[in-house]
């Protein structure tokens, strides 16, 4: 799995071999083969309709049978025009959001480090980009959509985004960017929580000590990354 796409997202239909389906994702062009049973056809009309996004905190929606499909931490929801009385509703299908549920519009900058907090302790997986599981990129990804600002998919895409800044001069809401240790390549990427600490995904969603030469972790007494730039996005 190199990535995910959660429900309520919208995709490009490139070509279809036998039950895969190659898409591409609307919202950061990336790449990949899904399951064909995945998905659900939308008319361009239906995606014009689409105003904003509402980004669930926990909680889910109501099937059609009224049981709960549960949506994990930063699914974005679409908000329609003709959105009423909590029900979306695409052609045929329709969902009803469920009274427990928690979501939020679009934050602002000023929120990172608040939207990264929730997702601590959630599983590493790789390609993952939910409250369910996720990596190192799709965390800072997330976060930041929610947050009304678009990155990358991969650790060394979003490098290459924003400004460099120097260690000492880097501030709350500051990607960090990592390689292994005694290597150069960009594979690991954290959200800079203040000066002397990090969040990122790591075996779970962590928060670390940050210094110049990378990321320490307290418990096993080593640097597990090594710092190669910082970039203010």
């Amino acid at each position: 799995m190199v990535s995910q796409l959660l429900f309520g997202e919208c995709c490009e239909l490139l070509n279809i071999e036998g039950n895969w389906s190659y898409i591409q994702a609307i919202n950061d062009s990336y790449q990949g083969w899904v399951d064909s049973k995945m998905l659900l056809p939308i008319s361009e009309e239906a995606i014009q309709q689409i105003t904003a996004f509402h980004f669930v905190l926990e909680g889910g929606i109501l099937l059609e049978d009224k049981s709960l499909l549960r949506l994990a931490r930063g699914t974005a929801i679409p908000q329609f025009q003709d959105q009423k009385n909590g029900t979306l509703k695409i052609g045929s299908y329709q969902w009803i959001w469920d009274e427990n549920i928690q979501t939020t519009t679009h934050l602002d900058r000023s929120r990172l480090i608040e939207v990264a907090q929730g997702f601590l302790n959630t599983p590493y997986l790789w390609g993952g980009c939910s409250g369910f599981g996720i990596d190192c990129s799709g965390l800072t990804q997330r976060v930041f959509r929610m947050c009304g600002l678009q990155l990358p998919r991969d650790s060394s895409q979003q490098a290459k985004e924003g400004t460099a800044i120097r260690f000492g001069e880097h501030r709350e809401g500051d990607l960090a960017f990592f390689a292994k240790p005694k290597q150069e390549r960009i594979t690991h990427v954290g959200l800079i929580v203040d000066p002397v600490t990090i969040i990122h995904a790591s075996g779970k969603v962590r928060i670390d000590t940050f210094t110049n030469e990378g990321i320490w972790n307290e418990k096993v007494k080593t640097f597990t990354h090594q710092l190669i730039t910082i970039q203010r996005c």
